[in-house]
């Protein structure tokens, strides 16, 4: 581990994203390796924990302790993504966006009410009122719940808005379409992440890789299933 990191170093442009694989136990050491060797980075480690055993719990991904620079949440809602990106990272500078008016307004409630000034609410489609801005990293939780799944009257998901679970006939229709512009808002190395649904990890793989994104992973839940996948921006699209 430590021979790829002192790698990384050479490679690594400010701001950019070191993906790593690495065993449970090796977390402690790869925390003072950090210190070490990027003290004056500002980069977004993101750590894939790998459990040989598989024991439920254990396999997940985190965000490491050094500033994000400019992050993009899309379909922010009520903001919890953001607002809890803007909390944990305050030197970063967290952009949200959405579609609702009545979203932003609750984001923007549950901004004031936790004192958050790293973040800036936008009313946009999407990429669509964002003109040339690029960002480190962009995640999004969108709808992808696909038309016919019969979760759509069984739990808390009835309460939902149509438009916040919706996204064609397999669900995969916004990532689709976020994954096609986000090239025009990635910087070199950046990472675009996605939460998704229990069954759809393979697909969005398939969707980034498609796209051109490279060092593609997917991160398990507290349940072992797959429910995050990202992938990294090697090229800038002008």
């Amino acid at each position: 581990m430590e021979q790829r990191l002192r790698l990384a170093k050479n490679l690594l442009t400010p701001k950019g994203v070191l993906i790593c694989t690495i065993d449970d136990n090796e977390q402690a050491r790869l925390s003072v390796l950090m210190q070490e060797l990027f003290p004056a980075h500002e980069i977004a480690c993101i750590t894939i924990i790998h459990n040989p055993a598989g024991v439920q719990g254990k396999n997940f991904s985190y965000v490491h302790e050094y500033a994000l620079g400019r992050v993009l949440d899309m379909g922010t809602g009520s903001g919890a993504i953001a607002l809890s990106l803007a909390h944990a990272r305050p030197n970063a500078q967290i952009c949200a966006v959405d579609a609702s008016v009545a979203a932003l307004q609750i984001a923007q409630e549950n901004q004031r009410a936790l004192q958050l000034n790293n973040v800036t609410l936008i009313q946009s489609d999407w990429f669509s009122e964002l003109g040339k801005q690029r960002f480190d990293l962009i995640v999004s939780n969108p709808p992808y719940i696909a038309a016919a799944d019969v979760h759509w009257v069984q739990g808390d998901v009835r309460f939902e808005p149509l438009t916040a679970l919706a996204s064609g006939a397999v669900g995969l229709d916004d990532i689709r379409r976020i994954t096609s512009q986000a090239k025009q808002h990635l910087n070199l190395q950046a990472s675009l992440m996605f939460e998704h649904g229990y069954d759809q990890a393979e697909q969005v793989r398939e969707i980034l890789q498609q796209a051109g994104l490279r060092n593609i992973f997917s991160s398990r839940d507290l349940s072992n299933i797959e429910r995050v996948t990202g992938g990294c921006a090697w090229r800038i699209a002008l």
